[in-house]
């Protein structure tokens, strides 16, 4: 057995929805006001659309008010840049648009605009759904240029994945009766029981290739569980049945007819215009853009579009007059996908987390609540260091979109969202309440944070917990000891220094490309299970790491993304040998009761050791 001391690490947790956390920061030039970056008031109308510049007193939504309390908390939570476009639909059936920016969009200090690209990362979802509902539409009204397989007639959300995706790829579950009962609606309203974190390098057929080896957090249908990669699977089904690539079907299918000028999928597109947002951490580092080229084919369907707020100020307007187009009467989303859509499917939550809040539900790409008795429909798109959302009311005809640079904790772009709902229909401000300003915390996101010591008993020595560890869904790592010799291990534990990441007690080490990742860090885990003397608990920790920096600041950095995340890894020791290693839960949902038995067979990833 070995003794070892531990250091317990706490980090910043990912923050509920709409909570006021704010922090220190690196960042220092003020968020620019309204009056210092192009504004328009956009007015349309069913059959002309007019443009028509205004000053702030002609505003209905973004007032000088709104201006002084938008500064007030990108000043408070230090967020470097901000878009934000308003719309509503009149009792007389026009359309108007409010448009605003603050701040700046890159490290030069050029301002943000109302047409600055983000990545609206998982808004990206209802153009998935509502692609596929519109292809859908193909083949029920004979306009399909690909025929369905032998033996299905239709093609609807009732479908069954595994009926019309080719019989030569593999199968999409591990389980039979999962694999043949799950259908569209299933898996975009994240029923299917799955959870899977992937790569930006992967492609449609090996996540494919990676499901069938998953096992399932949950049987199909039993809980929802926020998932991607369906939406993944589901736009290579769209590529399959339209003929062309997914990209290129939402292009045309949408983005023309909603008259985008600048939305893309892809990266150099947008960096070419010049208009690109860069990106930064909580602390104020600056990172590069999350998805790059390579990411399309992953993540185009859940995550991929990049958009600015004069764009997706159309994509509300639409949403608002029903799924037409109020400049030109033409139908973008079919009126029983919308419906489809927006109807709550799977529950989210139960109980209302908020005194302001019902329970909330998930259609396919959009959640369903009410705020202060006022039915909502939203979605968050949280990409790492880009942070969007979107807010429509229905019955209200008010649509808000806030898009910015920065990672979480930050929510200054809910709150100025929310802050337009309230204003405009006359609420109380309950989501940031006028009487609690906000305070600058002194935890940095992006900082480790120590808090006492204690004393550990591993069943292993680290030095044998060093080797090659296998998972046919999530890949491989090697662990590295603070004495493992090797080119490899040499060169992870230089990074983790360089970051400040080494620390003074024992830990393990290792590179691990993910979506939320470059490396690893396993660290004792002081509650060790009890009356199981051959397993040891460890603390996973996933970190990107900057040895050398990134932009103009070369100091080194590390980056806990999207707020850091960690999570309790077993490992079994047998006669002195690591077995294997398995993370225990890989949700962290609240409530979720876990699996009893053997560490091997109820873990849900279990990592064999292969060498």
């Amino acid at each position: 057995m070995l003794v070892v001391w531990a250091r317990l690490r706490t980090l910043v947790a990912v923050p509920p929805l709409i909570i006021a956390l704010v922090f220190t920061s690196r960042i220092t030039s003020p968020p620019c006001s309204l009056s210092d970056v192009p504004q328009a008031q956009i007015g349309f109308r069913a059959q002309l659309a007019h443009v028509q510049a205004v000053g702030n007193t002609g505003r209905w939504a973004l007032t000088p008010e709104l201006d002084k309390y938008a500064n007030k908390v990108l000043a408070a939570e230090h967020l470097p840049g901000l878009s934000i476009a308003a719309v509503r639909i009149t009792e007389t059936g026009e359309v108007e648009t409010d448009l605003a920016a603050w701040g700046r969009m890159n490290e030069d200090g050029e301002p943000t605009h109302v047409n600055t690209l983000f990545n609206i990362g998982s808004c990206s979802k209802a153009f998935l759904v509502t692609a596929l509902g519109v292809l859908m539409e193909d083949y029920a009204l004979g306009r399909n240029v690909t025929k369905l397989p032998p033996g299905l007639a239709h093609f609807d959300w009732d479908t069954k994945l595994q009926d019309i995706l080719p019989r030569e790829l593999p199968p999409i579950f591990a389980s039979s009766w999962a694999r043949s009962q799950a259908t569209f609606r299933d898996v975009l309203s994240h029923m299917s029981g799955i959870d899977f974190v992937y790569g930006d390098d992967e492609s449609p057929i090996s996540l494919l290739q990676h499901l069938q080896h998953l096992r399932p957090v949950y049987e199909l249908r039993e809980r929802f569980s926020y998932a991607n990669f369906f939406y993944t699977i589901c736009a290579y089904i769209i590529s399959i049945y339209s003929g062309m690539a997914y990209e290129d079907f939402v292009t045309q299918r949408i983005f023309i007819p909603l008259g985008t000028s600048s939305t893309t999928y892809s990266h150099t597109e947008a960096v070419a215009t010049g208009g690109l947002s860069q990106s930064w951490t909580a602390s104020g580092r600056r990172v590069p853009l999350w998805l790059g080229n390579r990411a399309t084919t992953a993540w185009a369907g859940p995550a991929g579009i990049l958009s600015d707020a004069v764009d997706m100020s159309k994509w509300l307007a639409t949403l608002l007059n029903g799924g037409i187009d109020p400049r030109t009467n033409i139908t973008v989303i079919p009126r029983s996908v919308l419906e489809e859509m927006t109807t709550a499917h799977a529950v989210i939550s139960g109980r209302p987390r908020r005194p302001y809040r019902s329970i909330e539900g998930y259609g396919m790409g959009w959640e369903r609540s009410t705020f202060q008795g006022h039915d909502i429909i939203s979605h968050s798109g949280r990409m790492p260091a880009h942070l969007s959302e979107v807010l429509f009311l229905p019955s209200d005809k008010l649509g808000v979109v806030a898009l910015s640079n920065a990672d979480q904790p930050q929510e200054a772009h809910l709150k100025v969202a929310y802050r337009i709902i309230e204003d405009v229909l006359k609420l109380p401000h309950v989501v940031d309440p006028d009487a609690n300003p906000s305070t600058a915390s002194t935890i940095a996101q992006d900082d480790a944070h120590l808090d006492g010591s204690t004393t550990i008993t591993l069943a292993a020595s680290l030095s044998r917990y060093a080797g090659t560890y296998k998972n046919l869904a999530y890949g491989n790592f090697t662990l590295c000891a603070p004495t493992t010799r090797s080119e490899y291990c040499a060169s992870v534990r230089a990074d983790f220094a360089a970051c400040g990441e080494r620390g003074e007690h024992p830990a393990l080490y290792a590179a691990y490309p993910r979506f939320t990742s470059s490396h690893i860090r396993l660290t004792p885990h002081p509650l060790q299970p009890a009356a199981h003397e051959n397993i040891d608990a460890w603390e996973l920790e996933f970190v990107s790491l900057f040895p050398h920096g990134y932009g103009k600041d070369t100091t080194p950095f590390v980056y806990r993304v999207l707020g850091g995340s960690t999570m309790e890894v077993r490992c079994a020791v047998v006669g002195g040998r690591v077995d294997g290693c398995g993370i225990v839960d890989v949700t962290l949902d609240e409530g979720r009761v876990l699996r009893e038995g053997p560490l091997k067979e109820v873990a849900d990833v279990w990592f064999e050791r292969v060498d």
